[in-house]
């Protein structure tokens, strides 16, 4: 998240997505048991509403929720 430009960053939905990206690569990826995997979901969806006070819709829009900058050809477009 420290990486990323603010150019690339063009609404609080958007930094919401990087967020949410960042929490499942860091902590969901090492969950194993579905209910733990489900209560962290749950966990995640609730600060959206609580903490953010972002509609769940609006984050949640796009079909996959991804961040990568290793496709971008020019090192200084990278995030």
């Amino acid at each position: 998240m420290c990486k990323v430009k603010p150019v690339n960053l063009d609404n609080i939905p958007t930094l919401a997505r990087l967020w949410l990206h960042e929490m499942n690569r860091v902590f969901r990826d090492r969950l194993l048991e579905k209910v733990d995997i489900n209560d962290f979901d749950t966990l995640l969806r609730k600060a959206v509403v609580n903490k953010l006070k972002l509609d769940l819709n609006e984050v949640f829009s796009k079909e996959h929720i991804l961040f990568a900058d290793f496709m971008d050809k020019d090192p200084e477009n990278r995030i």
